[in-house]
């Protein structure tokens, strides 16, 4: 079973056991950089719940996800988004957001690939457009025991993630601890950062 696999066939209880997760201490400095209204696109949007958050906040917010499942299911969740089915490594935007928000998304993304789609969350970007990510801290390639591939970082190998993808600059990385229900209670690390 692939990652894409266990979103398909987990999407209901999945949507069950984060809906009510607070995202805002996150969300806060990301959006204070931005301005009203603002194009944001969510990479691995899941359920949907920070679109229609973003779009609850007055911003112009997407989706897209890999899994037909989720798409199907933020569909639901964030009505008047519009909410697309795409791989990250097929995303094909030109300077089309102001913000990026990619939380525990790119987590699933393997190292050979990481820089790929980091260029192209950069093209989808405007000059100036910012990019939330979070993963999760640990070293390097895992499979979780449901299945699922995790690439983990730690603070310097996500810091040099974004330093040899020259159209960000890093504001920061910050830590924060694992979710009560998290099987892997694994730290997660929170990167936010401005296209050049």
């Amino acid at each position: 079973m692939t990652t894409l696999d266990f979103y398909d066939r987990n999407a209901a209880s999945f949507d069950e056991r984060t809906r009510h997760m607070d995202m805002r201490p996150w969300m806060q400095p990301f959006i204070d950089r931005l301005r009203a209204g603002a194009k944001i696109l969510d990479v691995g949007c899941g359920p949907g719940r920070d679109v229609q958050t973003f779009r609850d906040l007055g911003f112009d917010a997407a989706g897209i996800d890999g899994s037909h499942a989720m798409v199907e299911l933020a569909r639901t969740i964030a009505p008047t988004a519009i909410i697309e089915h795409i791989s990250f490594d097929k995303i094909e935007f030109v300077d089309a957001f102001d913000g990026i928000w990619a939380n525990a998304s790119l987590l699933h993304v393997p190292a050979d690939q990481i820089d790929d789609v980091m260029h192209r969350l950069a093209r989808a970007l405007r000059i100036g457009g910012v990019m939330y990510m979070s993963v999760k801290a640990g070293d390097g390639a895992r499979i979780h025991n449901d299945r699922r591939f995790f690439y983990d970082y730690s603070d310097s190998s996500l810091r040099a993630l974004f330093s040899r993808n020259l159209n960000f600059e890093l504001i920061g990385v910050d830590e924060s601890p694992p979710g009560d229900a998290q099987s892997d209670q694994k730290s997660w690390l929170h990167a936010l950062a401005r296209k050049r």
